[in-house]
């Protein structure tokens, strides 16, 4: 369903034309792809974008039965396809993400580069996550395709962990119910870093993403704090942000942007 993105808000201020090129369900190795040809055509049509916002994370973190995204592109490397077999067959040890924290990292470090490269501004966006969203749903009636996907991927490291997320989630929930939102915010936070099923991002990608922005010297909005532990106002599911989350980002925004207009005159 269509709900009003950050990019929507923003582009309320007249000042501003916005290009929102956001693409559901790339991860930062597909992005840094797509953005070189949605830069290159705009190039073509005489346009030049100011400033690039990166919101990426979320898929990166997921789980894909320990495939990785580069493992799908074509490469005739031996030694590259061995790794890959050996990760697919050891999955009842260890969970190998979409994209993994480092090279999700490098990735956005490309995106930089690229849009430096062509004189534009880079903002990076951390994800935000609803903590009072079940681990493992995609939607709040499809328990049963949950307890599937369990039985399914019974055995493997990435069924063990969800099968503790929900068990910290729900004792999360009963503790909000309670008012000890301490005691909450502990097991609600754990039970999101122990699901790998749902692309919500954790705290290995965030550090990640903040250590880049540091790095390389570009502006980072994060308003994680800013959004209370009881979120369901902020989140239309699992994972998209609707209503106050998204006014924050844009709020946060602007004020990045006219800091970076200020810093050129």
């Amino acid at each position: 369903h269509r709900y009003e993105t950050y990019s929507d808000y923003l582009a309320e201020d007249e000042r501003f034309y916005i290009i929102n090129a956001g693409t559901p369900g790339y991860t930062s190795l597909q992005g840094k792809e797509y953005l070189k040809l949605v830069l290159h055509e705009l190039a073509q049509a005489g346009v030049s974008p100011y400033v690039v916002t990166v919101y990426f994370g979320n898929n990166d973190r997921t789980w894909n039965d320990n495939i990785r995204d580069h493992y799908v592109l074509p490469d005739s490397k031996f030694k590259l396809h061995l790794i890959r077999m050996a990760e697919v067959l050891l999955k009842a040890f260890w969970v190998v993400e979409r994209v993994p924290p480092g090279e999700f990292a490098a990735n956005l470090e490309e995106v930089i580069e690229l849009c430096r490269s062509r004189g534009m501004k880079v903002i990076l966006i951390e994800p935000v996550v609803p903590r009072s969203w079940p681990p493992g749903l995609r939607a709040t009636d499809l328990e049963s395709e949950r307890a599937d996907f369990l039985r399914r991927a019974a055995g493997t490291r990435v069924a063990t962990l969800l099968s503790q997320a929900i068990k910290n989630y729900d004792q999360g929930m009963v503790e909000l119910s309670n008012h000890q939102e301490a005691e909450a915010e502990v097991l609600l936070h754990r039970a999101i870093e122990e699901d790998f099923v749902l692309p919500r991002i954790s705290d290995e990608y965030k550090q990640a993403l903040r250590d880049l922005a540091q790095r390389e010297n570009v502006p980072i909005i994060s308003v994680e704090q800013e959004i209370p532990l009881d979120d369901t106002e902020y989140f239309c599911d699992y994972t998209h942000p609707i209503g106050s989350a998204n006014q924050l980002i844009a709020n946060s925004l602007l004020q990045q942007i006219l800091d970076l207009l200020i810093q050129d005159e």
